[in-house]
């Protein structure tokens, strides 16, 4: 699922497409924050070039643990807590400290204990596995997640939708030659993504190809390639995001001793002041366990008629390998109390555990067609009328890094972020004082949730509109009942029928998302970013550094 209120990369999920990913919140649970889920990181191997650029211009984020918690993030670099750091110098990144501190009344939240100024860009995270969507797994790159060359140019863009091409037939890329379903860059991320991929090879040309391979017979895989076929787009992108999460778990076993127990931490132990959130190692199977699963939050219907056949699909794929491994039956005691599963092969409720904990803490990866117009002519189609440039979901990732639960949810928030590759960069969208509190939002600043300037009777309505919209998205997908400044005030908006004695308290929240935040360029539904994240995306350094620009359409702020 996704986080900005974020929803799945296809159209087949419930609710408007989303911009980057979400979140489950249990039900019941007040003022937007999952129960616990995103509570482990990791991801696959980036061009080291990608991922020195976005540390070095990150700020040095220190997580600081209060009386009631026991974590503490530092990243690397972090080397004082230095509370006048400048944070527009690119190659001296500021130092924040943010603190996670446990509240009697909303949980966990995020409070920063340094000034942050508007711009800052605090973090990179990645995925602990991370797949292509259907629609783009041969013009993005199954290893990075980058567009494919192709020509030297990327992929082909037209009406505002990148053409699919098959990198196999003469394309930039190149195909996996033994399944041809998964393509990259290059040599190098094939060889890279390779450790991950020969797991899934036969499996994948079984579940999209009508043909037998030398397993076909075995374990009941064709019974899950029909299962497969059947389930729509987005069900057979999480299913293969899932299948890369058992792949990491293969790895874990064949790495264990036969005479010990699975390693509870095979890189860092995230209390330890060291820990990088960066790390880009897997985390071990317990951190997944963890995470929030929300069973009960589910339909019977979507239980019944998609997870329970992922899980069928799942246990097929897992049948195969886990024979191979000799594996010691002493569980593991997780975070919650839970018991983290140990034996080679998950069962059907465990896995079916494991869909859950997925569609609460994945996030869909989105973008836009980035060809910024030159003059507004290029905004209008043939007909003379405003063109909109919609966002494109590339690609699926499970997020675990545990200090994304604990960002809480806002209409206006503080902290917002993009998605570049396989990467997420978090950056401050205003300024943000000594004491306040961090918040991400879980939903698409688009047109269905945000209301025009300048004020007006229409524009009330709309906003009204809009704030219903929210409201209703909120509650079926997240469970709570929203608080943040901009609910509160446009409540009071509707309870006086939208009189004019109460538009005059919207000035702050409504101008920082119009003005402040989101691209007012007329059919763009783009928001801007500050220099030090779009070095980052563009992957150059020449970019002005007084300039935000839209991810979407070029226009400058």
């Amino acid at each position: 699922m996704d986080q900005q209120g974020f929803v799945p990369s296809t159209s087949a999920r419930q609710g408007p497409a989303l911009t980057f990913a979400t979140t489950h919140v249990a039900k019941g649970q007040q003022y937007g924050r999952p129960k616990q889920g995103f509570q482990s990181e990791h991801p696959m191997n980036a061009p080291q070039s990608n991922s020195s650029r976005g540390r070095r211009r990150s700020a040095n984020v220190i997580f600081c643990a209060s009386e009631d918690t026991e974590v503490s993030f530092k990243p690397p670099g972090s080397i004082a807590n230095n509370l006048d750091s400048n944070i527009t110098n690119s190659t001296s990144p500021p130092t924040v400290s943010i603190l996670r501190k446990m509240t009697p009344d909303r949980g966990r939240i995020m409070l920063t204990q340094t000034r942050i100024r508007k711009g800052t860009f605090l973090f990179q995270v990645t995925a602990h596995a991370t797949i292509c969507d259907t629609k783009r797994r041969k013009v993005r790159c199954g290893n990075c997640l980058g567009e494919i060359k192709c020509g030297g140019a990327v992929a082909a863009r037209s009406g505002g939708e990148r053409r699919e091409r098959s990198t196999t037939t003469g394309g930039g890329g190149v195909a996996c030659e033994l399944c041809d379903e998964i393509c990259y860059c290059d040599q190098n991320c094939r060889e890279e993504d390779w450790h991950i991929h020969h797991f899934e090879c036969a499996y994948l040309r079984l579940l999209y190809k009508d043909n037998h391979t030398q397993h076909a017979n075995k374990n009941n895989w064709q019974a899950a390639a029909r299962e497969f076929r059947g389930l729509d787009p987005y069900a057979q992108d999480y299913t293969r995001c899932l299948i890369r999460v058992l792949v990491h778990r293969f790895n874990e076993l064949q790495a264990s001793s036969p005479s010990s127990e699975i390693p509870s931490s095979p890189t860092a132990d995230p209390s330890d002041p060291e820990f990088d959130e960066q790390d880009e190692t897997p985390l071990p199977f317990s951190r997944i366990w963890d995470l929030v699963e929300n069973r009960e939050t589910y339909t019977d219907d979507k239980i019944e008629h998609e997870m329970k056949p992922v899980a069928r699909i799942l246990d097929a794929f897992q049948d195969h390998y886990c024979s191979h491994f000799s594996v010691p039956s002493t569980p593991a005691a997780g975070q919650k109390g839970s018991v983290t599963p140990t034996g080679s092969r998950l069962t059907l409720d465990e896995l079916l555990g494991l869909v859950c904990r997925e569609e609460c803490n994945s996030f869909g990866l989105y973008s836009y067609p980035y060809a910024p117009w030159n003059n507004d002519s290029n905004m209008n189609d043939s007909n003379g009328t405003v063109a909109e440039n919609p966002k494109q979901g590339y690609a699926l990732g499970l997020f675990a890094r545990g200090f994304l639960s604990s960002f809480n949810h806002s209409c206006s928030p503080n902290v917002y972020h993009v998605a570049h590759k396989k990467y997420l960069l978090f950056y401050a969208a205003s300024d943000i004082e000594v004491g306040q509190e961090l918040n991400i939002t879980y939903l698409e600043l688009g047109p269905r949730y945000r209301a025009p300037l300048p004020l007006s009777p229409q524009a009330n309505q709309d906003r009204l509109e809009a704030f219903k919209t929210r409201k209703a998205f909120l509650k079926s997908h997240f469970h709570f009942d929203c608080g943040c400044d901009r609910c509160r005030w446009e409540e009071k908006l509707q309870e006086s029928g939208g009189g004019r004695g109460v538009v005059g308290m919207d000035q702050a929240q409504e101008r920082f998302l119009s003005v402040g935040l989101l691209c007012d360029r007329v059919g763009c539904y783009g928001f801007y970013a500050p220099p030090t994240v779009l070095k980052v995306l563009l992957e150059t350094d020449a970019v002005d550094e007084s300039q935000w620009i839209c991810v979407a359409c070029g226009h400058l702020q």
